[in-house]
């Protein structure tokens, strides 16, 4: 599961948020802001905010998150800048699929129809980046 969390998620957000930074959906410093406010309530409160991500993430392949934080960051990012994108951004509806995969990995039970959508899924996410493992 950390290689889908620190390299497949860390790899794909980097870029997506640049281009949506770059499609003018918002800026690196309304997306910063964006993440100050955000509540950590419930479950997962025992985790820390997020740290406001510096203008380096242009030229870093990534940005720095552990396995947790990733999950967590995914599972609540179109909460924390949804609002901003607009409907059925191309790079927006590749957040989804991570999203989505993200949902089937901590699932706690798993049905075959379901564990075949993941299948396709990964099919689509990995004829983007053929081999995720050399991107570290």
């Amino acid at each position: 599961m950390h290689d889908f969390f620190e390299g497949v998620c860390l790899y794909d957000l980097r870029n997506i948020l640049l281009n949506l930074i770059d499609g003018g959906c918002f800026s690196l410093e309304v997306f910063n802001a964006q993440l100050k406010p955000f509540p950590f309530y419930g479950p997962t409160s025992f985790f820390n905010p997020f740290y406001p991500i510096s203008r380096e993430i242009r030229v870093a392949k990534s940005f720095k998150m552990s396995a947790s934080e990733i999950a967590l960051f995914v599972r609540f990012l179109s909460v924390m800048i949804g609002d901003l994108v607009p409907r059925r951004n191309a790079y927006w509806e590749l957040y989804i699929v991570p999203r989505q995969i993200l949902d089937l990995i901590l699932s706690p039970v798993l049905s075959q129809k379901t564990v075949l959508n993941c299948n396709q899924m990964c099919v689509i996410t990995t004829a983007c980046t053929p081999n995720f493992s050399t991107i570290r």
